[in-house]
C-alpha cells in the first residue's frame, strides 16, 4: 500500500513570515532570527527571541537566545486536514501561516 507524504519533499516550502496559533504570533524573519509573541499584538515585547533554521522539508529548529543555557526546540512542518501548512511545536496548538499580523490598537 502506498501512503503519500503530507507534503512533497521535492517542493521547497518557504516558512519565513508570520504564523499564529490564534493566541500567539511567531515571526520567522528572512535573516534567520525569530520573535515569538505571547499575544497577537506584535507591539508588545516578544516573549522569546532567537534564531531559527530549517533542517529539512519537515523540520525546523528554534534556538532561543538565553544567556544561561543553550537549547533547541524541534518544530515539525506538516499539513493540517484542510491542506494548510502548519508549524507544529512540541506542545500547544499548531501555528498556521498568516499574511500579516492582526490589526491592533497601535496600528491606528
Amino acid at each position: 500500500m502506498h501512503l503519500p507524504l503530507d507534503h512533497d519533499p521535492i517542493h521547497e516550502v518557504a516558512v519565513d513570515g508570520w504564523w499564529s496559533d490564534g493566541g500567539q504570533l511567531l515571526h520567522l524573519r528572512e535573516d534567520g532570527s525569530y520573535a515569538r509573541y505571547g499575544t497577537t499584538n506584535r507591539y508588545r515585547p516578544p516573549a522569546e527571541i532567537g534564531r531559527w533554521s530549517q533542517a529539512s522539508y519537515a523540520l525546523l529548529w528554534l534556538e532561543p537566545y538565553d544567556a544561561l543555557r543553550t537549547r533547541r526546540v524541534r518544530v515539525g512542518i506538516d499539513r493540517l486536514d484542510d491542506g494548510q501548512l502548519a508549524l507544529v511545536p512540541p506542545s500547544g496548538p499548531p501555528f498556521g501561516p498568516i499574511d500579516a499580523p492582526p490589526g491592533v490598537l497601535e496600528d491606528r
